[in-house]
């Protein structure tokens, strides 16, 4: 008895096995299959090869879909169309096959501040704030600061005046982006973006944008890889009360091309009724060369006005940072006209607070006039923008060991 019952846990455990490496081969040549694809597509230049890259941005989604735990088909459905009915030009069309939806789920609080500083700075925060004939004459003096030098004549010439959304924000001579005008499908050097520089003149932290118009969507696609950007901060709905914002220039599905550009969409993530992310997957067809790219789509800032609450801001931000971490290309942010620049006037005063002793919001905001005009255009935004910091700080010294 003894001798049979060892028999048969023998053959137990072989068949076990045998099963296990059955399964580890098939998986492990799926997985050298696909990266002998991706190996080839570099190289390949056949007809194949950008439906070999479509096929694999599919497996790839499908791996990632299948991962997750999907919530209740009508929860999730009733949840997308509520939110792209805020950013959509028509109708809620039926949710994409590639779109998930997301439990709220805060990013932790970087605690990378000393008691002292964060109660000195809080402290400066909340007078500025209660103040407000000081909040009044600071304003009006950021109202009257003219940059210098402020010259605009590239942006008013008369082939690159078509590509503003406004005449009123255009980009100082000395401050814009340039294209390679020989890549270019209208040969032209000219896209209404500016570098917003931190603290190294050579690198830009960011890249202020105007939203696309139809015309210049290639000339955006253009400045993202050129720029190495792998982020894109969209701080607008598509469009608000009728009125366009900006230029729906992603596939909704599948891909599209831009000139010499393929953008597919690999992913939609709602995060909440606030924000969503999509990733793309961009693609030069003269190199055959692929990107990553991310876009953070903030969809609760109207034009010129301010958000019901600074909380979801900070959110967004810190995903927004979290994605970035680590990287050293531009961030990408536009909302309508690139003069809001809602975003990145309260990331400066992040960076200030961080490792300063004192921080001067008049001297940021003129800081970043100096390289985009019409930064931050009412008086609500720029008071936003100081609640904004009071909040962040004092979430950070709620997040100190005590």
């Amino acid at each position: 008895q003894f001798l049979l019952l060892s028999v048969l846990c023998m053959l137990f455990i072989l068949v076990a096995l045998a099963v296990s490496a059955t399964f580890f081969c098939v998986r492990q040549r799926s997985h050298l299959h696909m990266k002998e694809k991706l190996a080839s597509l570099g190289t390949d230049t056949s007809t194949d090869a950008t439906a070999t890259y479509q096929e694999l941005c599919r497996q790839r989604m499908a791996i990632r879909t299948s991962e997750r735990v999907e919530r209740p088909e009508t929860v999730r459905h009733s949840r997308l169309n509520s939110v792209s009915s805020q950013f959509s030009d028509g109708p809620a069309a039926s949710p994409s096959t590639r779109s998930s939806t997301s439990s709220w789920c805060e990013e932790p609080v970087p605690s990378n501040m000393d008691i002292s500083t964060g109660h000195m700075i809080l402290s400066y925060m909340e007078d500025h704030l209660k103040n407000k004939n000081r909040l009044e004459r600071e304003w009006e003096a950021l109202c009257s600061y003219q940059a210098e030098p402020g010259a605009c004549s590239v942006g008013h010439g008369e082939q690159n005046s078509k590509r503003n959304r406004s005449d009123a924000v255009v980009v100082y001579d000395h401050s814009r982006i340039t294209l390679k005008a020989e890549n270019n499908h209208g040969n032209s050097d000219y896209i209404n973006a500016s570098p917003i520089m931190d603290h190294d003149p050579r690198n830009p932290t960011y890249i202020a944008s105007q939203g696309p118009l139809p015309s210049t969507v290639a000339d955006f696609w253009q400045m993202v890889w050129e720029s190495g950007c792998v982020v894109i901060v969209m701080l607008t709905p598509l469009s608000e009360n009728g009125v366009k914002q900006c230029h729906h220039y992603w596939p909704d599905e599948g891909s599209d091309v831009y000139h010499i550009y393929e953008v597919n969409l690999v992913s939609e993530h709602i995060w909440c009724e606030d924000f969503l992310v999509r990733s793309f997957y961009l693609k030069n067809l003269q190199t055959n060369e692929t990107r990553t790219v991310t876009q953070f789509h903030f969809l609760s800032w109207m034009d010129r006005g301010i958000p019901t609450s600074a909380r979801t801001l900070l959110d967004f931000r810190r995903k927004v940072n979290k994605c970035y971490r680590g990287r050293s290309c531009p961030i990408i942010v536009h909302c309508r006209q690139g003069a809001q620049y809602k975003e990145r006037l309260t990331d400066s005063n992040f960076r200030s607070v961080a490792g300063a002793k004192e921080i001067d919001i008049a001297a940021t905001l003129e800081h970043l006039r100096d390289q985009r005009a019409g930064m931050v255009q009412t008086k609500e935004q720029f008071e936003f923008a100081l609640t904004a910091v009071a909040e962040e700080v004092n979430a950070i010294l709620k997040a100190l060991p005590q």
